[in-house]
C-alpha cells in the first residue's frame, strides 16, 4: 500500500476530502492539496512523493520529467527511480520542483477521468452519492 502524502499519518483522515486525492478532482484543488504534501528536501527514505512517482508515474509514463529553470540545471528527465532518487538526494532536483512534476503527471493521468465524469450524467450522479454517503460518514463519526 502506497502511504499517504502526509507527513503525520497518524493525521490522515480519509474522510476529509482536503487531505485526499479524488479522481476527479480538478486541476485547482489538487494544486491546493499538492501544496500540503510532504517532501523533505534532499530525503528519499520515506518520502511519500517518491513513492508514488516509483509506483504510479513511472510505471504510467515509463519516464519522469521535472522541468526546472536553467539557473537550477535545467529539465530532467528519468527512466528510473533510482536515477530520479540520486538526483535527489544530491539536490539535482529541489523538493518543490519534484512537487511540480508529479502534480503535473498526476493531473495527465486524472484529466481523461474528469473529461469522463464531466460528460456522462450517470458517472456525474454517483460521483454525488459518493459524496453524500462521505459527509453522512463524517458526520456521524463527528457526532
Amino acid at each position: 500500500m502506497l502511504p499517504n502524502l502526509l507527513e503525520d499519518p497518524e493525521l490522515h483522515d480519509r474522510g476529509d476530502p482536503a487531505q485526499t486525492i479524488f479522481m476527479e478532482d480538478e486541476a485547482a484543488v489538487l494544486s491546493f492539496k499538492m501544496g500540503r504534501v510532504f517532501c523533505p528536501p534532499k530525503i528519499a527514505s520515506g518520502n511519500p512523493c517518491l513513492e508514488h512517482i516509483k509506483y504510479v508515474i513511472l510505471p504510467w509514463f515509463r519516464k519522469f520529467e521535472v522541468v526546472q529553470k536553467e539557473e537550477d540545471g535545467g529539465n530532467k528527465t528519468f527512466a528510473s527511480v533510482e536515477e530520479l532518487i540520486f538526483a535527489y538526494e544530491s539536490g539535482v532536483v529541489n523538493s518543490a520542483n519534484l512537487k511540480l512534476a508529479f502534480e503535473r503527471a498526476l493531473n495527465k493521468i486524472l484529466q481523461p477521468v474528469r473529461d469522463y465524469f464531466r460528460g456522462n450524467n450517470e458517472a456525474k450522479a454517483l460521483i454525488h452519492a459518493v459524496e453524500q454517503h462521505a459527509l453522512r460518514n463524517a458526520s456521524a463519526r463527528r457526532g
